[in-house]
């Protein structure tokens, strides 16, 4: 099932794991499966901060797993929507840059 409500509880769940249980390399398959559903729900809309924000979390559970290659995939992505929906002079490109540097320094 695709719904708005399934993306926010794969979320929220995967946030769970990534930030309160102590297990973020479980989280990774909930974000998959937020970016997924939010591909889906958002395919008209590129620019969805809710899509940008799927892929940071994904990327930041592919830093922690040492997979560089994923992160900087999911990282690139949310730059690229973000893009799409602030333009250059926001504080999520800083945040989208800020993660691609932490790939970088790994």
């Amino acid at each position: 099932m695709v719904s708005f409500a399934r993306f926010h509880l794969l979320m929220r769940y995967g946030e769970y794991l990534h930030c309160l249980s102590g297990k973020p390399e479980s989280a990774v398959t909930y974000f998959e499966q937020a970016v997924e559903v939010a591909s889906i729900l958002y395919v008209d809309l590129t620019g969805n901060p809710e899509l940008a924000l799927a892929h940071e979390w994904l990327g930041r559970c592919y830093i922690i797993a040492h997979q560089l290659g994923k992160a900087e995939l999911h990282f690139l992505k949310s730059l690229e929507v973000r893009y799409a929906l602030y333009g250059e002079d926001h504080p999520d490109i800083a945040i989208s840059w800020h993660c691609l540097g932490n790939v970088a320094a790994a």
